[in-house]
């Protein structure tokens, strides 16, 4: 199977949490919307070192292409003598 571009999704530095909040006839709403915004926050940031990543390798890739693109003329140019 192939890898995605943005990687493995098991690799960032903060490990995967159940989404639980503990028991389930706890009804204290302050604290159960606490939690909930921890989850937000933590895959907001797993988001954004997707994301980075993604940029990342989108820069080697164009400077990659770039590098490609300046060459062809030379070798273009060495093959036609």
């Amino acid at each position: 199977m192939a890898e995605s571009p943005a990687g493995t999704l098991g690799t960032h530095p903060t490990p995967r949490r159940p989404w639980s909040f503990g028991n389930s006839s706890d009804q204290n709403y302050e604290k159960r919307a606490a939690t909930a915004l921890e989850y937000v926050a933590m895959y907001l940031d797993r988001i954004e070192a997707h994301l980075q990543r993604i940029a990342d390798d989108g820069e080697k890739n164009r400077a990659s292409l770039s590098a490609i693109a300046e060459a062809m003329p030379r070798l273009v140019s060495g093959v036609n003598r």
